[in-house]
């Protein structure tokens, strides 16, 4: 079996990585190395014949020690050297010249009366090799002078070095044909007697050579080896093989001993991978009774894939299985280094996610056009309204990479849903880096480990869901469950039979009608495999099993995209809930195994299914057969590199709209934050001085000295909203449970509180009291009159209602529907000024646990009391315009003070409505003492009473 399969690809620390490849270690090179490494091999190459190294015909590398004497292999040398420093310029040696040349003429004579001894050669050699670089530096020298001289110089003194005669001597002279034929008769000779040797010169050498001299005396013959009996090894020693540290003489079948050939042409890179769908056109559902009672098939437990050809061609599949299995004794570091070199989209890896799989997930996302993230009806209307929040599920899919790229992309707009085993494979959302974690919640079934194997846990799954969507589900679900298969790669299928059929059960049981669903899965080779398929594709409107190119080709790790799910499915999901609990019942190391879950005539009948699946296996197993021969052949040859890897991330990153810079974490601190969100706010007009002076703003306190002046204009400018405390304060957000308070001059630390990072509002700490008597509790919140940024996204900007609304939809998110350990943040509900005796008619007083009787105000929404402390107004309108009733038409319309400008509220401009920080600059607060009259008291010269507070809006509004 082989180790190349994938496990859920979790993270790059090991949690769930693609077995066994994982993060690899970066093996990064340039362009120009990888074409140096091809230049110096092709050298290599053409001087080959000059080498001690020659190719048998085994293929083989050998050394040659057929010449065993120091000073023989020099005079081998400095001999070859002296023949191949001819040139055509003028010596005192024996010279050639291709101008000059007769019919009769070799282009290689010699005098043969020149004495054969050795330091002859030798200082000849030397003085042909400085001859040479002369004749290059001359060369150069009259390269601008003449192109033709150059061309014609190169030709004639290279073409006897490189063996390319006849085409060198291609002019139109008289002489040519037979100069030609001289040189390739020549040619022929040459090859025939090993380049540099003739019979002359070979007996001069064997007559010098010492050692060979020796050895002709001690018996030795040419051909036998050494010895009484010769005895002795005749062949030349084989270069070694030896890679890196592994154990001496350990051979791998398949990978040593033979030149494995990569054709680069079989593979397929493509930006865009072909996306293939799958329409279900049979809108009736599938009968529950039916299936139940006639399509399961038990039977002893089946693990023999090499028999699973009904779905895949059985020469292909027996081929995978073989390809595979090359690289069972292989080391996970070699197979990795070959891996990364390999791959083209191998330095795609993480980016500034947690893992591996985020990318995997961003580039699904752009590959079906976004219809995650941006979720969309069969009537191309969008799924998620503008002030709605996305719901997402993921399940089987720690540490959360999947959930990590939503919500980045998304930012605090998406509810997340959590569902893994607890314990090492659990989220890790401390490590949420590019995207708010604050926003996602883990759930692990009542039975508290995760286990979705558990028909109870499925069951109360479900129902948290639905809890928390308002009933409706999740827009789509994510699944991307795996575990460690090592040592039985090639059923990887077989032994997850039971986690697909699961992930589909969750899907059909939690997704809204028309929402969407992507799993992981491996091979679908096995009846019951290809059931499930056929069951999901009754179930939605269209599928497609997909294979990213964020996953290493070489695997058999795929996806399937499921579209719009059906109404009327129940029946399905109902048939996938009784086969998940019969396996429940099982158990692991039942002999008894279900072995298919619909009909295997019922799958071929649907031709177009069936072909489908049969040419989407066929297709990716082509694929990994292609790449498997190609990391074979990087593992042999370690100077291989894939050159479009640099480009091919790069690209991919554009593509799918992933910022392409390091993963980090924010390490700003509280201040710069805060100056940051200034600055979103403020824009241009922005001071750094000016932070501090915004969040210490205090309101005008109401006095009836005042009363006149404040609201001298219209009173439909203005909301009053009521205070539980005298302590209004300004909260920042740097995310997770890292929120500060202001306080006068610095940022103070609140524990029990999340917020997204980037977040700035403002509201007051208050106790909250629920119960009467001896069971009243009392619990501290913190309350939001107005908002800034909510996740470094200003809303201040936002008329002061939708303001409240975009505050409630945060909040809606940011709540943790399974944990009572956070301090609860609510949006206080302003009342218009005109209607705040409506607001008074709902003061009680009541007993409170920590005191005696107060005033208090029950707030019907979250049910529970608040001690009533006074109120501030909030001014709607920005200065010079006015918001007033007209009388005529019995609507409102806004009236410019300046210009004397109207227009009715729908036609207002966008500069008519108050800023966030308008109304902060604007705010009245009226904060209650004794004289008020809420406990019957008299009235205070200084303290405005409530009942002349109503009197006065009465009038005004006559």
């Amino acid at each position: 079996m082989s180790n190349l399969s994938a496990s859920s690809d979790s993270s790059d620390e090991g949690s769930n990585s693609e077995m066994p490849f994982g993060d690899p270690e970066s093996h990064q090179s340039s362009d120009d190395n990888y074409l140096e490494v091809v230049e110096s091999e092709s050298a290599s190459m053409h001087y080959q014949d000059d080498s001690p190294y020659h190719s048998s015909q085994d293929g083989k590398t050998y050394q040659d020690y057929s010449l065993t004497d120091r000073n023989s292999q020099s005079v081998y040398e400095s001999t070859s050297h002296f023949y191949n420093s001819f040139s055509s310029e003028k010596s005192d040696e024996p010279s050639y010249s291709l101008n000059n040349s007769t019919k009769n003429s070799s282009p290689y004579q010699y005098n043969e009366s020149e004495q054969p001894l050795i330091t002859s050669f030798q200082e000849k050699s030397k003085k042909k090799k400085e001859k040479s670089r002369n004749n290059k530096l001359n060369k150069k020298k009259h390269a601008t002078n003449s192109k033709k001289s150059i061309n014609s110089t190169e030709s004639e003194s290279l073409a006897p070095l490189k063996g390319n005669y006849s085409t060198s001597l291609s002019d139109s002279s008289d002489n040519s044909d037979q100069i030609q034929s001289d040189y390739s008769k020549k040619d022929n000779k040459r090859k025939r007697k090993g380049y540099v040797e003739s019979s002359g010169l070979k007996k001069r050498l064997e007559a010098s050579n010492k050692g060979s001299l020796l050895m002709k005396k001690m018996g030795y013959r040419e051909g036998e080896g050494l010895g009484k009996h010769a005895q002795g090894r005749v062949e030349p020693v084989e270069l070694s093989n030896q890679k890196g540290r592994r154990g001496l003489g350990l051979s791998l079948p398949g990978l040593d001993g033979q030149t494995i050939e990569w054709d680069p042409s079989l593979e397929e890179i493509n930006e865009r991978e072909p996306v293939d769908w799958l329409e279900n056109f049979d809108i009736h559902m599938l009968n529950f009774e039916t299936m139940a009672e006639d399509w399961i098939n038990e039977g002893p437990k089946n693990l023999n894939i090499e028999t699973m050809t009904e779905f895949i061609d059985e020469e292909l599949l027996s081929n995978i299985l073989k390809k595979k299995n090359i690289f069972d004794n292989l080391s996970e570091d070699e197979l990795r280094r070959a891996v990364s070199r390999s791959n083209p989209f191998e330095t795609i890896r993480k980016g500034i996610f947690l893992n591996r799989a985020a990318l995997k997930m961003a580039n699904m996302d752009f590959a079906y056009d976004f219809m995650f993230t941006n979720p969309k009806y069969r009537d191309d209307s969008p799924m998620v309204r503008e002030n709605e929040l996305l719901y997402f599920a993921d399940v089987c899919a720690g540490p959360g990479g999947f959930s990590e790229y939503v919500l980045h992309r998304k930012n605090w707009h998406a509810k997340g849903i959590g569902f893994t085993l607890k314990g090492d494979n659990d989220f890790k959302l401390q490590d949420f880096l590019a995207g708010p974690s604050e926003t996602f919640e883990p759930y692990y079934g009542e039975k508290g480990d995760g286990n979705i194997f558990d028909p109870v846990n499925i069951s109360s799954l479900t129902d948290f869901v639905m809890r928390v969507t308002d009933g409706k589900g999740v827009h789509f679900m994510m699944a991307d469950g795996g575990f460690s298969v090592k040592g039985q790669e090639n059923i990887q299928e077989l032994l997850s039979k039971q986690l697909y059929l699961c992930q589909f059960l969750v899907a059909l049981s939690i997704v809204r009608e028309e929402g969407h669903f992507v799993c992981k899965i491996f091979d679908v080779f096995s009846e019951f495999s290809a059931g499930l398929i056929y069951l999901m594709y009754k179930a939605f409107n269209k599928i497609s099993i997909f294979k990213p190119n964020s996953s290493r080709p070489a695997n058999s790790e795929r996806y399937i995209i499921c579209k719009h799910k059906m109404r009327g499915c129940e029946s399905i999901r109902a048939y996938l809930f009784e086969i998940n609990s019969r396996l429940w019942n099982l158990g692991v190391n039942s002999e008894i195994d279900v072995n298919g879950i619909v009909p295997l005539e019922i799958i071929k009948d649907d031709l177009e299914f069936f072909n489908y699946l049969r040419d989407s296996n066929n297709r990716f197993g082509n694929k990994q057969i292609v790449n498997l021969d190609k990391i074979a052949a990087y593992y042999q040859d370690p100077n291989l590199h894939e050159r479009l890897q640099n480009k091919l991330r790069t690209r991919c990153m554009e593509l799918w709209k992933v910022p392409p810079g390091p993963r980090k974490a924010d390490q700003r601190s509280d201040m710069e934050v805060a100056k940051t969100i200034m600055q979103l706010i403020l824009k241009d007009k922005y001071r750094p001085q000016e932070v501090s002076v915004i969040l210490n703003l205090k309101g005008e306190n109401l006095v009836p000295e005042n009363i006149d002046k404040i609201f001298q204009y219209s009173i439909l400018d203005w909301n009053c909203i009521p205070l539980g405390s005298d302590k209004i304060c300004f909260l920042l957000g740097l995310g997770k449970n890292k929120v500060y308070r202001w306080v006068q001059t610095k940022w103070e630390y609140e524990p029990n509180l999340e917020l997204t990072p980037g977040t700035l509002i403002y509201g007051e700490f208050m106790p909250e009291y629920r119960g009467n008597g001896m069971k009243q509790t009392k619990v501290n919140a913190f309350h939001i009159i107005d908002g800034f940024s909510l996740g470094y996204e200003p809303i201040s900007h936002y008329p002061y209602y939708q303001r409240l609304e975009k505050l409630n939809l945060y909040l809606k998110a940011l709540k943790k529907w399974n944990s009572n350990n956070l301090c609860p943040i609510r949006v206080k509900n302003p009342t218009p000024l005109k209607d705040i005796y409506s607001l008074f008619e709902r003061v009680e007083e009541q007993l409170l646990k920590t005191s005696n009787y107060q005033t208090c105000l029950y707030d019907h929404d979250y049910n529970f009391y608040m001690q009533l402390k006074g109120m501030v107004f909030i001014r709607t309108t920005r200065e010079p315009w006015r918001r007033h009733l007209s009388k005529k038409y019995n609507c409102h319309y806004y009236y410019n003070s300046e210009n004397g400008k109207s227009l009715f509220e729908r036609d207002r401009p966008v500069e008519a409505d108050a800023s966030a920080l308008d109304s902060l600059k604007y705010q009245i607060l009226w904060m209650f003492q004794v004289g008020v009259g809420f406990k019957g008291e008299p009235r205070q010269d200084d303290v405005l009473h409530k009942d002349d507070l109503v009197r006065f809006i009465q009038k005004r509004i006559v």
